[in-house]
């Protein structure tokens, strides 16, 4: 992605906040009336700068006297318009601001700080730079010291840059301490994962800010819908935008549970032996009615008693996530394989299916939210299951990864096995 594509791509990210906090607040105003904007504005700054993702707000009474906010009278004069506008702030730089009336004549405006537009951009740039100095320094140095020690600290890095290209952005190279160009590379390295690093949790902090946001006003909105449609004859109007609203909800409360299972990693609490073996068998016993109502038939071959330490509602979700999708992608009247077995003090759990082969690069990004596979863009679903599925594999110190295989689909589960074990 280049610099300009990441800075429009920002850009719209804080138009769409800016439109969802105006939409948020509409929503309270319509509902709860002026004063309960005034006391939503009052939590939102309340918050740390970080956590509001650089929000600012005022609103006006019907002559344009300030209610609550803080932004100046002088900034918003030029943000009296629907569309987002760019203005200078002596105290908050750059601003992206929308101003919407309300019916009672309130003048509402969102601020969006697009300091976090020039932030990407320059580290587009510094990242550019660095990529091309790392390039002509590895070049020369292996043309001079082709040795064992530079094949290993290469080695090294890229080990790291693959970790990172998996999505383990704690991935880090040693500091071995030595000041010569590699050493130099290693901490620019570093430094632009830790860089990388934050900007996403940024990002992940701003989702998971306006799911939370999102959901209460979905809720209700469904609510006076289902009220709606028992009032009335059935309108298939309504039951679609129903549906359409359901569908809204589940993202919301997928993007919830995966941000809730990588909050928990390397948190052990609670975590209780579970024998795979048997919730394996009661998952089949759960999904077999559903395979063969499509031909299929679900197979468990468990060759080893494996007990592990795990919260079971969660491991279970992964096992009927995995078993879910291999039957929704499988083809008709082939077997469903879920095997169960032991490696070393590792406990191996594997799904494989014959369907559509993920190849290449895909077999990374498949565990990246929202992504859907090309071939399988008309299966229903958000592209969240097998995100959530490998969050959850995490918080229990495991892995979930696609096994390579000419005819089979497999994703395979790794978790320690329990001391017992």
């Amino acid at each position: 992605m280049s610099g300009w594509q990441t800075v429009c791509g920002l850009r719209t990210e804080i138009t769409n906040q800016i439109n969802d906090d105006v939409a948020s607040l509409s929503e309270v105003y319509l509902t709860q009336g002026p004063d309960a904007v005034d006391v939503a504005i009052s939590q939102r700054l309340a918050l740390s700068p970080l956590s509001r993702a650089g929000a600012h707000y005022r609103f006006e009474d019907q002559g344009g006297l300030p209610r609550s906010g803080d932004l100046s009278a002088a900034i918003t004069q030029s943000s009296k318009l629907t569309d987002p506008t760019i203005v200078q702030s002596t105290n908050f730089g750059s601003l992206t601001l929308r101003a919407t009336v309300f019916q009672g004549g309130e003048t509402l405006i969102v601020a969006r700080e697009n300091s976090a537009i020039r932030k990407a951009a320059w580290v587009q740039l510094r990242n550019t730079l660095i990529g091309l100095v790392a390039l002509i320094a590895l070049a020369a140095l292996i043309a001079v010291r082709a040795t064992g020690s530079l094949r290993q600290r290469i080695g090294q890095m890229n080990d790291t840059l693959d970790h990172v290209g998996k999505g383990h952005l704690d991935a880090r190279l040693p500091e071995t301490g030595q000041e010569d160009e590699l050493g130099a590379l290693a901490s620019h390295i570093n430094g632009m994962i830790g860089r990388a690093e934050r900007l996403l949790n940024l990002r992940k902090r701003v989702t998971d800010q306006v799911a939370h946001e999102m959901r209460s006003p979905l809720t209700r909105l469904d609510a006076a819908l289902l009220k709606a449609q028992s009032n009335t004859r059935a309108d298939p109007a309504l039951a679609k935008a129903r549906a359409e609203l359901k569908s809204s909800l589940r993202l919301l409360d997928g993007l919830l549970d995966v941000s809730s299972a990588e909050a928990q990693q390397g948190d052990r609490r609670n975590l209780e032996p579970v024998d795979l073996a048997e919730l394996g068998a009661n998952m089949v016993e759960l999904f077999e009615p559903v395979a063969e109502l499509r031909g299929q038939h679900l197979v468990l071959e468990a060759r080893a008693k494996a007990v592990v330490d795990a919260a079971p509602a969660q491991i279970g979700r992964l096992i009927s996530n995995l078993i879910d999708n291999a039957l929704k992608y499988a083809d008709p009247n082939t077997d469903i394989i879920i095997s169960i077995d032991t490696l070393g003090n590792k406990a191996v759990l594997s799904v494989a299916n014959q369907g559509p082969q993920i190849l290449g690069e895909l077999r990374s990004e498949i565990f990246t939210p929202f992504f859907r596979h090309p071939d399988m863009a008309e299966k229903q679903g958000h592209g969240l299951g097998l995100a959530l599925c490998r969050s959850i594999a995490l918080r229990h110190d495991g892995t979930l990864d696609i096994t390579p295989n000419p005819h089979l689909t497999i994703f395979t589960l790794t978790l320690p096995l329990t001391e017992q074990s």
